[in-house]
This record gives structure tokens, sequence and C-alpha cells, in this order.
């Protein structure tokens, strides 16, 4: 190998090496609440004579999903007070993919007296009557899914 060819193949060496210890050190942040886009700058650099030095650098863009839209499901919807149900939360993401969000959102009811729901998405019966459930995460709400109580026969 030649001296311009051995100091570019170094070069590049040190570059890849370079590239591998920054890569260690990011790290990935999970978000869901708006869409994030991560610029990673790479520069290059070969010298090809001892006066000439060449550098390129060029952004790599890597996106972030966000979550689109979440669905509440309750199965059943009507329950008899004094007993408990596990609702769940399905997140859609702009990707189109789909998952399990249950543990990650913000359950509310519109009438605690009727039912009543935990954080981890476990709703109660309290007293005949209805109630809205939904769950929201990162800015986005799901629809109102109506919960029907009845009481003890």
């Amino acid at each position: 190998m030649k001296g311009k060819q051995k100091r570019l193949v170094i070069c590049c060496f040190i570059v890849f090496v370079t590239l591998i210890i920054a890569m260690a050190g990011c790290k990935a942040k999970k978000t869901t609440t708006t869409r994030t886009i991560t610029t990673i700058t790479t520069t290059v650099s070969a010298t090809t004579t001892p006066s000439k030095t060449t550098t390129t650098t060029e952004p790599t863009y890597a996106r972030i999903r966000e979550l689109s839209s979440i669905k509440v499901i309750i199965t059943p919807s009507e329950l008899t007070a004094g007993s408990s149900l596990q609702c769940q939360a399905t997140g859609t993401y702009s990707d189109g993919s789909m998952g399990d969000i249950t543990s990650q959102v913000v359950w509310a009811s519109s009438n605690t007296d009727v039912t009543s729901i935990s954080s981890t998405g476990m709703a109660s019966g309290i007293k005949a009557g209805s109630a809205d459930i939904t769950a929201s995460l990162a800015k986005v709400n799901s629809a109102i899914v109506t919960m029907t109580v009845k009481s003890k026969s």
C-alpha cells in the first residue's frame, strides 16, 4: 500500500472508531409527546497531500414515532357494584404500529361516585349508574367509553 492510500485507510479507521465511540455514548429517549428528529453529524477528513485536506459533513436523520390515537377497550362495558374490571388502552403510532399502553396512560372517570379507575386501568363499580371512561397520554385523548354499573341483585 502506498503512503497516500495508507493515510486514507488510517483516517477512515479513526473516523469509524470515533463514530462507534460516539454512538455508544448516545442514549435513546422514549417520547410520545412530540415528533423528535435527532441529527447525527458525521465528519470525514482525508489528507491526500500535506497541504490539502478534504472534509465532508453530512447530517443523518432518525425519526422517532409519535402517538396518534388511543383506543380504550372495556369488555364487558357493564359490571356489578362491588366488582372490578381491567380496562385496556391501545396506542396507534404515526408509523402505523400499535401497542399496549395501559400502564402509561392517565385514566379518568366522569363519575367517580359510580366508577373509580386506578392508575393501572382497574375500574371498580361503586353504585348503580354510568360513567364515561377515558385515557390520555401526551396530549392525545381517547374516545369516551361508557361503563354501566348495575346494583347488586
